[in-house]
């Protein structure tokens, strides 16, 4: 009779370290695939890219002149309202880049509100100022002073852009210190990730943190302008992924 109630009670041990293995095997289970684990929130996307646009984003403001008279090689006029930053384009001699209708970029300079430009015997030409813009001042002599009537001003136009340089600091940081980047851009319960690419589908920056298998990445892809220290500009595709 001890036999068999010996029996059965390592028969009932059995069946509780059995369940208590399986038990185990099943969190695993849960841990590795969170199948409980609440689905990303479309909304998440329009919080990241207004955080991405904050990090790497650029005002950038622009005019274009016109000259009405013949070509010279060398332009000099005085505006103190397209140098102010309320009414005009904001420019100062170290922000400021001044480009042909060909996109080269033209020698001038910014003195007490007074712009020389040697235009090539252009008539045509753009202003950009910002910020992230590196510009290279030289310094002009004999050239032709204009007033109002000899030129044409068009309209100041401001754009909010994506800066190539402070991509590639975004990315650096990416890998170096992603945990500090992450609370800039995601919530806590998330992770990011951003490749930027561009219309040919090749990749400028990758940025993607180790993703834990079986984890659903869900991802938004956008298309952005971006401009490098020169004001030279190209569409992008950025791909980001959240899980």
């Amino acid at each position: 009779m001890k036999k068999i109630t010996q029996k059965k009670a390592q028969g009932h041990i059995e069946v509780i370290i059995s369940f208590v293995i399986f038990l185990g095997f099943l969190v695993f289970l849960i841990i590795i695939f969170k199948p409980f684990k609440t689905p990303i929130n479309p909304g998440i996307f329009d919080s990241v890219l207004l955080n991405l646009d904050k990090k790497v984003g650029v005002s950038i403001k622009s005019i274009s002149i016109n000259l009405k008279n013949n070509p010279v090689n060398c332009i000099t006029f005085n505006n103190p309202n397209l140098v102010s930053s309320d009414t005009g384009a904001g420019c100062t001699p170290q922000t400021i880049i001044i480009k042909d209708q060909d996109g080269n970029i033209l020698q001038s300079n910014l003195i007490d509100n007074t712009f020389y430009i040697n235009t090539n015997t252009k008539t045509f030409f753009t202003i950009y100022c910002g910020s992230s813009l590196e510009a290279t001042q030289t310094s002009l002599n004999g050239c032709t002073e204009l007033t109002s009537p000899d030129y044409i001003l068009g309209i100041v136009v401001e754009e909010n852009l994506w800066s190539m340089e402070k991509l590639s600091s975004f990315s650096s940081q990416y890998q170096s210190d992603y945990t500090s980047l992450k609370n800039e851009i995601v919530t806590k319960s998330n992770d990011f990730g951003l490749v930027v690419s561009d219309l040919n589908s090749d990749i400028i920056f990758s940025m993607k943190t180790k993703i834990p298998r079986s984890i659903e990445v869900s991802s938004k892809t956008i298309s952005k302008e971006i401009i490098d220290k020169t004001a030279s500009t190209k569409i992008i595709k950025a791909d980001i992924l959240i899980w």
